[in-house]
């Protein structure tokens, strides 16, 4: 959701694997592979499965706590695919040509859900559920899109870094940062001057 209450952090999403059906295919697929081997196994031959098991068990956890989280903050967009990710990454702003929410097809567009690439297009997608999402063009003419459940609220976020006409409002930060040096620096003339007169 769009957040203004937090300096520098605008939006955040933290999203998880909406696809119960998938879920339900794989564990349904791991009892079914299970079953040969209960009828073949006998007494100590059991404890073969218990190392199947654990990894089935894991797999769905593993599954289930997947998830993409994202931010716009005022110095960059930041993400983090759990568990593919180890470490939040960041695109700085100056890296951004432009941006665009968009609709898209999963399946025809990204062949599903996950890390997607389309390497002869500099194209790349961050989705785990929905068809709806944000496209970043940077200025290395990559393209990377994520996935979003809240395409107006990242939409306001997106607006207060960048102006309706497309310019960056860091520019803006940049320019006060200048006015400000300026006016430290003219005060500080100021006292030498008047330390001369005195």
């Amino acid at each position: 959701m769009a957040d203004f209450s937090t300096p520098g952090l605008f939006f955040e999403e933290k999203q998880k694997f909406k696809q119960s059906w998938l879920m339900w295919i794989v564990g349904a697929a791991m009892f079914i592979s299970v079953i040969p081997l209960l009828l073949t196994l006998k007494g100590p031959e059991l404890f073969v499965l218990i190392p199947y098991i654990i990894f089935s068990i894991f797999m769905l956890l593993f599954m289930r706590e997947s998830g993409l989280k994202t931010q716009v903050r005022a110095d960059g967009f930041y993400y983090r695919f759990f568990p593919f990710h180890f470490r939040t990454k960041s695109i700085p702003w100056d890296k951004v040509e432009d941006y665009e929410i968009v609709k898209y097809n999963p399946i025809l567009d990204y062949g599903g859900w996950g890390i997607k690439y389309k390497p002869f297009q500099k194209d790349r997608a961050y989705n785990v559920s929905g068809n709806q999402g944000m496209k970043l063009y940077l200025k290395n003419g990559k393209k990377i899109m994520f996935g979003t459940q809240q395409p107006m609220d990242l939409q306001e976020a997106m607006l207060e870094i960048f102006k309706p006409d497309g310019t960056d409002n860091t520019e803006d930060d940049q320019a006060i940062e200048l006015k400000d040096h300026y006016e430290v620096v003219k005060k500080k003339i100021k006292l030498k001057d008047d330390e001369i007169n005195h």
